[in-house]
């Protein structure tokens, strides 16, 4: 019954992510503009490269640790402690980078010089979504998926209502506004986890620090943290290629393509965050067969609703794109099918990051170097000459290839355990 209740708690939360990232991918371009939407898509894509060339990934290394050292309150306290500072320390170093990097991000993506300060105000919301990780983790950790799902309903529709008011009660209609809408639900979105992390941390004040489990939660966040750091190219890239050869309004029709696909991910993605945990216990006590059963039963309920849900997907895009008079060509198809078919080969492979992340982040290390090094070569070519067809091509191709990698490793590991 648990079970039930959080994967249905993941689920709303999922939901309203998904939706509010669907509804805002509805609401800009018919209020504020397609090229706005365009901007949008390229700082959001900033915002995730360079979170991950800077995250250590403490939420994945919090529902390890905390989980794993049920029987220590000290160990607990630590991680959680320990990845706290990390999460401040890495996202004031990110805000920095931002900072510097303005300029560039001004002219190259939002093809704007007068948009850097725009820039500037879009790294404070990047640093407050960035210390969200360690709380996520102790959420997940201690199975609150309920808490978890009720903080992120509230602040998304606190983002809606902020984006919505912008435009019809303040006239608003620029990228600006949308940032500062962003800004101020995250701060809204932080209240909620400072407070939580005040309550928890507050009880462990004379804790005892332990160098030897400090240094194995280092050397795990080191290890998700260069995988999570390669992975960065197997998933923006394609935006920043596009942002960078085309213009906002070219980018803002992919982003907007893209972004039907979304329901693919909700339907496997509280599994990823559900399962990890069990993972995690499959491992210790050796019983990877769990972990392949597991994973079968449930790629065999998203492929029988990836027959409706699918084709459900393609129509309101088709819908949505001659409500708002953005006429689809033969191209515009062809990546339409390629994403598609994306969405179902990810939604499948929805088992991958837990799994390496509770046997061996090198698996992932490995794959994800492979990914992005096929990418960071290719996509940039791909996009001048081909632009979105090229793109989406080898996102696909380059996702099939991870898939079969990582179902090697599983089968090798449960023969080797055998």
């Amino acid at each position: 019954m648990d079970m039930k209740k959080n994967i249905l708690a993941t689920y709303l939360n999922l939901t309203s992510n998904g939706g509010t990232n669907l509804l805002i991918a509805l609401i800009i371009p018919l209020t504020f503009g397609l090229d706005v939407y365009g901007q949008y898509v390229a700082l959001l894509s900033i915002s995730a490269i360079l979170g991950t060339f800077f995250s250590s990934r403490t939420n994945e290394a919090t529902v390890k640790f905390y989980g794993h050292e049920i029987g220590s309150e000290n160990r607990r306290s630590q991680t959680l402690l320990f990845g706290t500072l990390i999460d401040i320390l890495l996202g004031l170093l990110l805000l920095i980078v931002v900072f510097f990097l303005s300029e560039l991000i001004a002219e190259s993506l939002l093809k704007n010089n007068t948009l850097q300060q725009t820039a500037k105000n879009f790294g404070f919301f990047i640093f407050l979504n960035f210390i969200f990780s360690t709380p996520i983790g102790y959420l997940i950790s201690e199975k609150k998926f309920i808490l978890y799902a009720v903080i992120s309903i509230a602040t998304n529709t606190f983002k809606l209502l902020l984006i919505v008011g912008s435009y019809f009660i303040l006239n608003l209609n620029t990228i600006d506004a949308i940032v500062y809408c962003l800004i101020i639900s995250n701060i809204f979105y932080a209240i909620f986890y400072l407070y939580l992390l005040a309550k928890n941390l507050l009880r462990y004040l004379n804790l005892t620090i332990e160098r030897d489990f400090l240094w194995k939660y280092f050397l795990y966040s080191i290890k998700t943290f260069a995988s999570l750091t390669i992975k960065s190219g197997n998933r923006e890239f394609d935006k920043l290629a596009l942002g960078i050869y085309y213009d906002p309004n070219i980018l803002g029709t992919y982003g907007l393509l893209k972004q039907f696909f979304t329901p693919m991910n909700y339907i496997s993605a509280p599994f990823s965050i559900n399962l990890f945990p069990e993972f995690v216990s499959d491992n210790r006590d050796s019983k990877i067969n769990n972990i392949r059963k597991n994973i079968h039963k449930v790629n065999r309920k998203i492929l029988s609703l990836s027959i409706l849900v699918i084709p459900l997907c393609i129509t309101f895009l088709i819908l949505y794109t001659s409500s708002i008079n953005v006429n689809l060509s033969l191209e515009s198809y062809l990546v339409i099918f390629f994403l598609a078919f994306t969405s179902l080969i990810s939604s499948i492979s929805w088992w991958t990051r837990p799994f390496s992340s509770a046997t061996n982040p090198i698996i992932s290390l490995i794959s994800n170097s492979f990914a992005t090094i096929v990418i960071i070569i290719s996509v940039f070519p791909l996009a001048r000459s081909f632009g979105m067809i090229g793109v989406t091509m080898l996102i696909l191709i380059v996702n099939i290839a991870v898939y079969i990698y990582f179902s090697h490793a599983l089968n090798k590991m449960l023969k080797r355990k055998l």
